[in-house]
């Protein structure tokens, strides 16, 4: 018994002179602020830093009545952000550090997202060499009314804060929530006598379904007559607003991958070159 009261009398003296001093120092007997945490640089057995409470924004948004202006300045990290938001967290639409202004938590910027209102290319992707085997599987099967998602499997450049691809789905999933255009060039081998289809999916949660011409939020629709050493160029773009969680798919109708397949080459094109997407995304900041 009085090694225990032993023990919260020496725990009151360090209270009472961290009261005192109004100084904290770890690493240092000689803290220079409020708070000072000094590294240990030499000692690369022990790791430096300082890790934040961890939330994922539906375990913030829940917190949503004890945040008042006492909790100014809190700063959390939101590890996965909330489809539905509340007035509070309604900037809290993608991975990364917050904090809370009083009225509502905004996001701590990085060098990539630090583009408040403007343009920012989130994505380039294509297709990889005839090498891979790509001729007759770069679109997915028929989902109905011969429709069917393409399937880019080469990543050029991604900004994983704000979309990333699921090669598994053919999916787009924003990581932000805000406007993305998506601007699609695809090149497949002739012959071809009729309508075809390029365009994008709704935005959905899950597994797409699809509704023949409804599944398509946009799409370009040429006619072509185009014989067996032609290229068949399609090209569309669109702008559509996307909630972080949702998603997004390249989609075409009316193409037979076994029949138009990818093989431009036999005809002195290169697939890696003149097949891409480009996505640029615009911050709702």
């Amino acid at each position: 018994m009085k090694s225990i009261t032993f023990k919260k009398f020496v725990c009151s003296i360090f209270f009472i002179s961290s009261f005192i001093s109004a100084q904290v120092g770890i690493n240092t007997a000689v803290p220079n602020a409020t708070l000072d945490v000094v590294s240990s640089p030499t000692d690369v057995a022990k790791i430096d830093g300082f890790i934040p409470p961890k939330l994922t924004g539906d375990e913030l948004k829940a917190k949503d009545n004890l945040y008042t202006t006492n909790q100014i300045g809190a700063i959390v990290y939101i590890t996965v952000p909330s489809i539905v938001t509340t007035p509070k967290t309604v900037r809290v639409t993608s991975v990364g550090y917050y904090f809370y202004d009083g009225v509502e938590w905004e996001k701590i910027n990085s060098d990539t997202t630090d583009l408040s209102g403007a343009a920012l290319i989130a994505g380039i992707y294509g297709f990889a060499p005839a090498s891979t085997g790509n001729t007759t599987t770069y679109l997915g099967a028929n989902m109905g009314a011969n429709i069917r998602k393409v399937r880019w499997d080469a990543v050029r450049k991604q900004v994983t804060d704000i979309i990333t691809y699921n090669a598994t789905d053919n999916s787009f999933t924003a990581n932000r929530t805000g406007y993305f255009q998506f601007a699609a060039n695809l090149v497949f081998r002739g012959p071809y006598n009729d309508f075809v289809r390029l365009g994008f999916s709704r935005a959905y949660t899950g597994t797409l379904s699809t509704a023949s011409n409804a599944t398509f939020s946009f799409f370009t629709q040429p006619n072509f007559n185009a014989d067996a050493n032609a290229p068949v160029t399609l090209y569309s773009s669109g702008v559509i607003r996307l909630v972080a969680g949702q998603k997004i798919s390249t989609i075409t109708r009316f193409i037979t991958p076994t029949t138009n397949t990818l093989d431009v080459e036999d005809i002195n094109y290169d697939r890696t070159l003149i097949s891409s997407l480009v996505v640029t995304f615009y911050s709702e900041d």
